[in-house]
């Protein structure tokens, strides 16, 4: 299960004000998380429901892999594990901390291929 928790309207507006979300080509994701529950992640946290070790690091890369194929080239997140040495696929380390308990994605370039 994935939790969408922000992209914008198609007016490029957002509904929780965020500027960083225009025309719906950037977005907030939850993390996914072991127990496949849905529930929020925070990988500052090391709690084995709620925190980096209940995080489904395996099947998060998978989906960042499929996000960076279907065209997302950025997405933010945070360096987290015991040592604070793990990122995610695709994702740079987000310098402010504000992406502890969701994935940013950004950078939506798709590769268009015309067909006849």
């Amino acid at each position: 299960m994935t939790f969408f928790n922000d992209f914008s309207i198609e007016k490029g507006e957002s509904f929780e004000g965020i500027m960083s979300h225009k025309n719906g080509m950037n977005g907030d994701l939850r993390y996914l998380r072991k127990d496949k529950k849905g529930g929020s992640t925070n990988l500052f946290n090391n709690g084995e429901l709620t925190g980096w070790k209940g995080l489904d690091a395996e099947r998060q890369n998978n989906f960042n892999d499929a996000l960076y194929k279907f065209g997302w080239k950025s997405m933010l997140s945070q360096y987290y594990g015991d040592k604070k040495e793990k990122l995610l696929n695709h994702a740079t380390n987000d310098k402010d901390n504000n992406h502890n308990d969701h994935l940013h994605i950004q950078g939506f370039k798709p590769t268009l291929k015309e067909t006849t």
